[in-house]
C-alpha cells in the first residue's frame, strides 16, 4: 500500500468520525426509535403466541351425524382437543354454547347456541374426556 493510498483512507477515517460526532443525538435518536419498534413488536409476537399456546389447551368439540345400520341417525359430540374439564352433566350439552372459528387463521371467536332438545333428544353421556363424549340419539317421527 503506497502512504498516499494510507494517508487518503486515514482522512476518510478522521472524517468519518468527525461526522459521528456531530450526529450523535441523531443516531441515538434512531436507536432509540428502533428499539422502540423492536420492543413493541417483540410483545405483539409474546401476546399471539399466549393465545395460540392457550387454545392448544381447549377442548375441540365438533357434531358428526352418524348413520347406525337400522338406517337411524344420532348425533355425535367428539372432542379432538385437550381433555374436557368439568364436564359433571350431560344435561347441559342439550343446549351447548360452542366456540366458532374459521379456518383461515384468524383468532376471532364467537359463541353459537345449538339447539338439540327437539330433534334429538335421548342422551347418552359417555364419561370421556376425549374422543365420543356424548350421543344423542333421534325422536321418531319428528321430520
Amino acid at each position: 500500500m503506497t502512504s498516499g493510498v494510507r494517508i487518503r483512507i486515514i482522512t476518510l477515517i478522521v472524517k468519518f468520525r468527525r461526522w459521528l460526532e456531530r450526529n450523535e443525538i441523531f443516531i441515538k435518536a434512531a436507536q432509540l426509535i428502533a428499539f422502540v419498534i423492536l420492543t413493541w413488536k417483540a410483545v405483539e409476537i409474546a401476546s399471539y403466541q399466549a393465545e395460540l399456546l392457550k387454545s392448544e389447551h381447549l377442548p375441540i368439540l365438533y357434531p358428526q351425524v352418524e348413520r347406525l345400520d337400522s338406517d337411524e341417525e344420532q348425533l355425535v359430540i367428539y372432542n379432538k382437543g385437550y381433555p374436557i374439564a368439568g364436564l359433571k352433566d350431560c344435561e347441559s350439552i342439550v343446549f351447548p354454547k360452542v366456540v366458532c372459528w374459521n379456518r383461515t387463521g384468524d383468532l376471532n371467536l364467537k359463541m353459537v347456541l345449538i339447539p338439540l332438545l327437539d330433534y334429538y333428544s335421548k342422551l347418552e353421556c359417555t364419561k370421556n374426556l376425549t374422543g365420543k363424549i356424548v350421543v344423542f340419539n333421534l325422536i321418531k317421527d319428528n321430520y
